[in-house]
């Protein structure tokens, strides 16, 4: 029978283990060949298994009811919406493979709730068109984004803050509170789902004491960061959706960090939500050349970074990090964010792996549209850097799913 590693929260009891099962640490838990049962899942929670390998996990019996509850018609075309959405990667790859099973599961489980997703048509071909001229350098781009985009100086005193060790949670809490804007979205993330506390937090400085000042301080340089881009015109970039998707890679890439173990998971929240900053930045300041762009991706099934390189000389990702680090954000996280559709091998590379990663699972959720693209090509070996397996990405959208409407609200939307 055909194998497979599933995340716990999918098994259900009958399914039969295809391998010996272990603990976290190693420990002999269950033989294979034998079926499961509602004691053995609850004993896995216990013990902090996460995955097991199920014999013949070609889809379990409540996603076989799903796809088999509406129409063929119906089915075919959501398995075409899924083609095309993942037309650029590589189908073969596990993680790939999971994540469109995914898609396919979620759209069809809309469906028998009769939400139809907007069909979707292929591409217009255009004969491709150059914006007269050559196009800016790098070093302009920024130059020009430096003049236009303008940080609140309260950015300035929450860098200081957090570069200086001494600093108290007093005057963490008094840096934050000159801006009252700032201080409520804080209160409110942190007494939301993206924290889960049990008990309320109801002033800024317990919530130092509590949360972190570092996590805080992150958390606060990209609210003050989203705050620059408020006033974009929609003919020039829905920022609703473009601020969608950087929050669903935000908390995704948060997510891949705790899993990791990173002591501070926040950074990488920061760079997954200003991942794609260096596209919106490009666009507003030269927009005939980033429609040029985004249609060459769409027309030709690029990636869009690729139609950048070709038409600008540079892509959306080198933009990010160059805007970032003439703004002063910390070494790591404008390397994050440049490199995060080439994240470099290894240790050196492994925030900009995360953010990678987390960008492909971002677009594969579909949330916020993920500016119109198809899901961007899974670099192997940034995923085998996160230490992931396919069986966990469920779980991982699960829980980001589940924290993405709090986040928004606070983000996006007035309360």
């Amino acid at each position: 029978p055909r194998m497979g590693r599933l995340n716990i929260e999918d098994i259900t009891p009958g399914m039969v283990l295809a391998a010996d099962l272990r603990t976290p640490q190693g420990r002999f838990f269950l033989a294979k060949g034998s079926p499961l049962t509602d004691g053995h899942l609850r004993a896995c929670k216990m013990w902090g298994v996460t995955e097991a390998e199920i014999e013949d996990s070609s889809g379990s019996q409540a996603e076989q009811n799903v796809l088999a509850a509406i129409p063929p018609e119906t089915l075919d075309a959501l398995k075409q919406r899924t083609r095309m959405h993942f037309a650029g990667c590589d189908t073969s790859h596990p993680a790939i493979r999971e994540l469109a099973r995914q898609h396919l599961l979620r759209h069809a489980s809309q469906a028998c709730q009769g939400m139809l997703p907007a069909p979707v048509a292929p591409p217009p071909h255009r004969p491709k068109t150059r914006v007269a001229g050559t196009p800016p350098s790098l070093k302009a781009v920024v130059a020009r984004a430096d003049r236009m985009f303008s940080l609140p100086t309260i950015f300035g005193k929450i860098l200081e803050v957090l570069r200086d060790p001494g600093s108290s949670a007093a005057s963490i809490a008094d840096a934050i509170g000159k801006d009252q804007n700032l201080s409520a979205k804080l209160l409110r993330l942190v007494n939301s789902s993206y924290y889960g506390y049990a008990e309320r937090i109801d002033s800024l400085s317990r919530a130092v004491m509590i949360v972190g000042s570092s996590r805080l301080m992150t958390l606060s340089m990209g609210i003050l960061t989203m705050s620059v881009f408020k006033n974009i015109p929609r003919r020039l970039m829905d920022m609703t959706s473009f601020w969608s998707h950087g929050l669903t890679c935000g908390i995704v890439a948060r997510i891949i960090a705790a899993r990791l173990g990173a002591a501070d998971e926040e950074p990488l929240f920061l760079a997954g939500l200003l991942h794609d900053m260096g596209r919106m930045a490009f666009c507003v300041q030269y927009p005939e050349l980033g429609s040029q762009a985004l249609e060459e991706a769409l027309g030709q099934g690029l990636p869009a970074y690729r139609a950048e390189s070709e038409i600008w000389g540079f892509d959306h990702a080198a933009v990010g990090g160059a805007i970032l680090a003439s703004w002063n954000f910390p070494p790591h996280l404008t390397r994050a964010v440049a490199d995060h559709h080439s994240p470099p091998p290894a240790d050196s590379g492994l925030e900009a792996a995360m953010v990678h990663v987390a960008d492909v699972i971002a677009h594969a959720m579909d949330h916020g549209g993920g500016q119109g693209f198809p899901v961007p090509p899974l670099d192997p070996a940034a995923f085998e850097a996160t230490g992931l397996s396919p069986g966990a990405l469920s779980a991982i959208s699960i829980q980001a799913q589940s924290q993405l409407e709090d986040v928004i609200r606070i983000f996006i939307e007035k309360p």
